[in-house]
């Protein structure tokens, strides 16, 4: 179950694997990957983005825009990730944050649901603007666009992709997901004839400015330290 969390592969080991399973290792010359490229893809009247944090659910992964070599270096719990084939600091041309949606399938396992349309942000050169993206079904690409429907170009390079779902999206994984996981259909959620613990939590907490813009999503991204109000 947690290998989604920890696995790792060599590009080397997978392409001798997929030859000895006689997988199709060559694409028709006209497959559509849903990407397109040009050499500076610093987005126009893009905002200043010299640093992206990206909370997955209490696991900061930040990026830091270095000049000198025009992409963002990767970090994790504040520990400079470097590349093992290398010994350089693992560095992307372009990132790419999705909003999407999370919850559990019949089985109870965490799903992404990355299909249909969605929002989200493209950063390179050190700018950052907001993108749309649609993927048809799941053996279909993603498309992204600008917010003028102009499809994004990307710059030459490689790419960072996160999958962030929203604040309340963990929240609902944390009530009616862990509901669901123990077989307990009177618990979960607010509603006539469940069982609920109600607790009050004051917004004006300094780790929770800005909650009352989004105050479904705070408690999923943020928590509260010490007891309730």
């Amino acid at each position: 179950y947690a290998w989604e969390h920890c696995l790792y592969a060599n590009g080397e080991n997978l392409w001798n694997m997929a030859q000895k399973r006689g997988i199709k290792l060559e694409q028709s010359a006209d497959l559509d990957y849903g990407l397109l490229f040009q050499a500076d893809g610093t987005p126009e009247n893009g905002v200043t983005a010299n640093k992206i944090t990206i909370d997955f659910w209490n696991m900061l992964s930040v990026l830091d825009y270095s000049p000198s070599t025009g992409k963002y270096l990767h970090s994790n719990y504040g520990i400079e990730l470097i590349d093992e084939n290398t010994g350089e600091r693992e560095g992307f041309r372009n990132v790419i944050v999705l909003k999407i949606g999370v919850g559990t399938d019949e089985e109870n396992y965490h799903i992404n649901y990355i299909e249909g349309s969605g929002k989200g942000y493209f950063a390179c050169g050190g700018k950052l603007v907001p993108i749309t993206w649609k993927r048809s079904s799941d053996n279909k690409p993603f498309t992204f666009f600008l917010e003028d429907g102009t499809p994004l170009e990307l710059g030459v390079g490689n790419t960072y992709i996160a999958l962030a779902p929203s604040g309340y999206d963990v929240l609902k994984i944390a009530t009616r997901g862990s509901a669901k996981l123990l077989g307990r259909e009177d618990i979960g959620s607010l509603e006539v004839g469940k069982c609920a613990d109600l607790f009050l939590i004051d917004s004006r907490r300094m780790e929770l400015v800005g909650s009352c813009f989004d105050p479904m999503s705070v408690l999923g991204t943020v928590g509260v330290r010490g007891a309730v109000d």
